[in-house]
């Protein structure tokens, strides 16, 4: 994943851009904004996740000849993007930036850092998550107040994705980078199944895919709600005591 953002990266040329302002944690987000600026000009576009809705574009341009129908290439469709998503923010350049060594010179809590990481990417996370819900929309032919559940719903995982990632890496820094990848991905795809059973719970008892994205932002939202409290304390300590 460094490698794949690296080789999108590697022809960029740096001009006159600079940090508008930032100091301690809050830097990171607008370093993170001026790295979106030097790669596509636009500070809320990420060349990577952009790949990938194109990837996305094709996908629902071949299954939709192939589906029974539209709620189910809808389903397909939301499955494929989480599963791609979870990959742009699940081990993106600001999961890896929480593992630098100079991270830990930044004289403020571990939790702000974490808080200012999550902020860095919530202009592309809105833009991404707007494509999605367009993609969406235009395959599977669904009603905008549907395509805007989309819409909360990505930006919901996309978050939960990176959140998870950024905690296990705090704690688990001396796993390895093949091994702390690998204990990602699975920490990852069971917060997501555990985000899914109320979802599933709640469409077996409405039919309606609306009530089914609606119960998974929900889930979602909570999940975060819980990382949030949970882990605040653990990652300020694991950061003390190293």
């Amino acid at each position: 994943i460094d490698s794949d953002t690296q080789k999108l990266n590697s022809k960029i040329k740096v001009g006159k851009e600079t940090m508008k302002s930032g100091w301690g944690a809050s830097a990171f987000f607008h370093r993170h904004l001026l790295e979106n600026t030097r790669g596509t000009k636009l500070f809320f576009i990420n060349p990577l996740a952009l790949l990938y809705r194109v990837i996305i574009f094709i996908y629902m341009l071949i299954m939709r000849s192939s589906s029974d129908g539209p709620e189910m290439l809808m389903v397909m469709g939301i499955t494929m993007i989480v599963i791609l998503n979870s990959v742009v923010y699940g081990g993106g350049k600001t999961v890896l930036e929480f593992n630098k060594p100079y991270i830990f010179m930044v004289p403020e809590s571990a939790s702000s850092k974490l808080f200012y990481c999550l902020l860095a990417d919530l202009p592309e996370i809105v833009f991404d998550s707007f494509l999605c819900a367009a993609i969406i929309m235009y395959f599977a032919k669904v009603k905008i107040f549907v395509a805007l559940g989309v819409f909360i719903l990505m930006i919901v995982f996309d978050y939960l994705c990176e959140l998870v990632a950024l905690i296990e890496l705090r704690i688990c820094r001396g796993l390895g980078r093949f091994l702390l990848m690998f204990v990602r991905y699975i920490l990852v795809y069971a917060i997501l199944f555990i985000a899914l059973i109320p979802a599933i719970v709640v469409y077996n008892m409405f039919a309606s895919l609306m009530a089914f994205v609606i119960a998974m932002s929900i889930s979602g939202v909570l999940l975060i709600a819980i990382l949030l409290l949970a882990f605040q304390n653990v990652i300020d300590k694991v950061e003390y005591n190293s």
